[in-house]
This record gives structure tokens, C-alpha cells and sequence, in this order.
């Protein structure tokens, strides 16, 4: 059976923030929201997404937000699921993965907001909440702006009485829904706020995602030492995020649908631009441009890797290469053997290598981001929420734009 993360509830519970009799504005009296709506049944990278959007409305209107779990199956009392053939987590305690103000962590004291408390505690506080019914579908809302829904519903709970606000979904729909993240023309004008928010400027891994990177630091990068700071630039290492598994079906769906990069991957500042054929080059092109870029093939992300590194020589060398996939063994090694092919490096690891505890298994991908995040060099799936979300973090974390690259 897959790991409980008992001691991060527990941990989540026992935050002193978790407590009626505080004045206010926290304790009983303290203004929250909690968004009851938020998905499920989706990967950590559409997860956290939403989650950081949530999060940073419930800061723009005031309110302290209640965190919540990664949850796969939320109607299943037992701490396990089914996965296809494998059981895995059916929730994970948000702290397992990050810290920080999205995770109940302290706001910087400029900023002057209580820090995020549990879901049990909300319960406890707010006998009666005020309800808000989400259908972003449907009303002025379909197909608005990302900055614009935010605004919308920041005002609304702002200027609701009861101290106690819950978003609910009669329509089983979130706030922000999978179709606004993949649209960057919704999502460009909430770049400014996001990078500015202490939702994402105060971002922090948790001590389980580091000790991840710190035990495998010899695959992954010699500065990935115990204590040493989270931002500190990896020098020298280029990750590639290569998704295999179900991405070959996952690219065909992306192409019926005329997809475009995901939301946070479409930024004008970054290196590689590539517009989607035109709708009369569709049935001629559409074929080749999602082969190249949502499932390129060796040889061409063997290619891009030498380019890559060719074109950031005047900056520095780049001779650590760390893999962040799914993808097969057998097929990694080939892949392998042909970057060594083409020149010397001093290292290269992938995922798949690393020695993970049961617990560590299955945060695993928030070390990659982490990883990803700090590389002096990212080339990332622009189709890939996970992708998406480390150049939000790239960005707010100032590495040059120049070095956020696709295939």
C-alpha cells in the first residue's frame, strides 16, 4: 500500500494558526475562504496551478485561505486509490510538496495577512459559511480573463459580511478550470500580479521534496546541499523535460483540439516562439508541428540539446544534463549515449535513477520542478502544465527569459 502522509496531516493540524480563541483577524473571528470546488482527478502540475490562483485571489481580497490536499479520489474514505494497475495515494497533505504562505507558511510583514489555515479548522470556525455556487462556463465569466475572474470573485467575497465565504460547484467545476491555464491570451494579464504575489515570491519546497534532491545530489548537481539556499542557480546543468507515457495519446487529443502551448509557457520574452499552423495549413502541417514539439523524436531533442548549448557558450558551459521524465529506461539510456555522442558532460542522470523512499515516490515530480526551477537552463514540453508551472517560477524568480527554452 502506498504511504498515508499521517505526520504531514498531523503537522497541518498542529499549525498555531489552527486555533479559535486567537484575536482576531485570526481565530474565530478571522476572515477565510475556503474553495471547496477545487480540482481533483487531475496531476500535481494542473493542481498546483489552480491551487496558486486560488490562493492568490483569497490574498487580494483580504481573506486568510484555507489549503487544501492534492487529491486524486476525494470520495473514498481509505488513504489509498487505484492507478490502472498500481495503488497509489488517493490525497497528500499540500506540505508534503511546498511551504511557504500557499501552504499555511508566514506572509512577508509588509504584507500583513494571516497565514493559511487547515481544511478541519474551517470546519471548526465556520459552522456557516457564506456559499458561492462556480460555474465558469456559463455568464459574464465564459472565457474571461484570468485577472478578470480573479478580480471578480476577490471583490465579491470582499464585501461579503459573514466571515466565513466557501466556494461550491452544483456544475462540479473549479474557479479556474483546465481550459483558462491552457490558454495564454487568458492568462497574460495576471503574469504581472502572479510574479509580485507573495503566493510565488515567498515559494518554499518542503523539507521532503529537498531531502529528495540532497540524497540524490550527486545524480542530480553538487550544490544540492543540506541547508544551502533553494534559489541558489544550479551553474552548468540544462534540464529537459521529456514526457513519454501517455503523451503520444495525450498529443493526437492536444491536435484535435487545435491546442497552443499551455498558458504560463507563452510569454513574449521567451527564446522559442511557434505559432500553430494556419487553418489552411491545418490538415497539411498540424501533423509535423505536434510531433516535433509535444512529441519530438530523439534525434531532434539531440539537436536541440547541442543548440542549446552552442548558443549559451559566451555565458557559461553547460555540462550537466538532469532528465526530468516518465519515460522508459531502455529508451533514456539511448538517449543518453547519444548526448555523450556528441560531446563530453560531466553528468548525465535522469529521474528514473533516483533512490526515492515510499513517501519521496510520490512527490517526486516537485523535486524535478525544483530541479528545473534552479537549472541555469530549461528546455521544457511547452504543451506540459508541469513545464508551465516551473517558467512561472523561473520568471518570479528572475532567471532570464533567454533561458527558458521548448523543444
Amino acid at each position: 500500500m502506498p504511504p498515508d502522509y499521517r505526520a504531514w496531516h498531523e503537522f497541518e493540524l498542529a499549525l498555531p494558526q489552527n486555533n479559535l480563541e486567537l484575536p482576531y483577524p485570526q481565530g474565530k473571528t478571522g476572515k477565510y475562504v475556503r474553495v471547496s470546488n477545487h480540482v481533483t482527478k487531475l496531476g500535481w502540475g494542473n493542481h498546483i496551478q489552480e491551487m496558486i490562483m486560488n490562493a492568490h485571489m483569497s490574498f487580494e481580497s483580504g481573506r486568510t485561505f484555507v489549503f487544501y490536499n492534492w487529491t486524486w479520489e476525494p470520495n473514498t474514505r481509505y488513504h489509498y486509490t487505484t492507478f490502472g494497475s498500481h495503488y497509489s495515494p488517493a490525497r497528500i497533505p499540500i506540505t508534503a510538496y511546498v511551504e511557504g504562505p500557499i501552504a499555511g507558511g508566514a506572509f512577508p510583514p509588509q504584507d500583513d495577512m494571516s497565514p493559511a489555515v487547515s481544511w478541519e479548522f474551517f470546519d471548526q470556525a465556520c459552522p456557516n459559511p457564506t456559499k458561492i455556487d462556480v460555474d465558469p462556463n456559463s455568464g459574464e465569466l465564459a472565457w474571461a480573463s484570468a485577472r478578470t475572474i480573479s478580480n471578480h470573485y476577490a471583490d465579491k467575497i470582499r464585501n461579503i459580511d459573514n466571515h466565513c465565504v466557501e466556494f461550491v460547484s452544483k456544475s462540479n467545476k473549479p474557479i479556474f478550470d483546465y481550459i483558462l491555464f491552457g490558454d495564454g491570451g487568458r492568462l497574460s494579464d495576471v503574469w504581472e500580479e502572479l510574479i509580485a504575489s507573495p503566493i510565488v515570491t515567498e515559494w518554499t519546497w518542503s523539507s521532503l521534496v529537498m531531502s529528495i534532491a540532497e540524497q540524490n545530489r550527486d545524480f542530480i548537481h553538487p550544490a544540492l546541499e543540506s541547508g544551502a539556499s533553494q534559489r541558489t542557480p544550479l551553474s552548468g546543468l540544462i534540464a529537459l523535460h521529456i514526457r513519454r507515457g501517455d503523451y503520444p495519446a495525450h498529443c493526437k487529443y492536444l491536435r484535435k483540439y487545435h491546442a497552443p502551448f499551455h498558458g504560463f509557457n507563452q510569454r513574449t520574452d521567451f527564446a522559442d516562439h511557434y505559432p500553430l499552423p494556419s487553418n489552411e495549413r491545418w490538415a497539411a502541417d498540424s501533423q509535423a508541428y505536434y510531433d516535433t514539439h509535444c512529441i519530438p523524436d530523439m534525434n531532434k531533442m539531440v539537436e536541440k540539446v547541442m543548440r542549446v548549448r552552442e548558443t549559451h557558450s559566451e555565458k557559461g558551459t553547460l555540462d550537466r544534463v538532469y532528465i526530468l521524465t516518465n519515460g522508459d529506461r531502455a529508451w533514456l539510456r539511448e538517449f543518453e549515449d547519444a548526448l555523450r555522442a556528441k560531446a563530453t558532460w560531466a553528468s548525465i542522470h535522469s529521474s528514473r535513477e533516483l533512490a526515492l523512499s515510499p513517501e519521496q515516490k510520490f512527490v517526486a515530480q516537485a523535486a524535478d520542478m525544483m530541479v528545473a526551477t534552479r537549472a541555469e537552463v530549461f528546455v521544457g514540453n511547452g504543451f506540459s502544465s508541469l513545464t508551465s508551472t516551473v517558467n512561472l517560477l523561473r520568471v518570479a524568480q528572475h532567471r532570464s527569459p533567454d533561458t527558458t527554452r521548448f523543444w
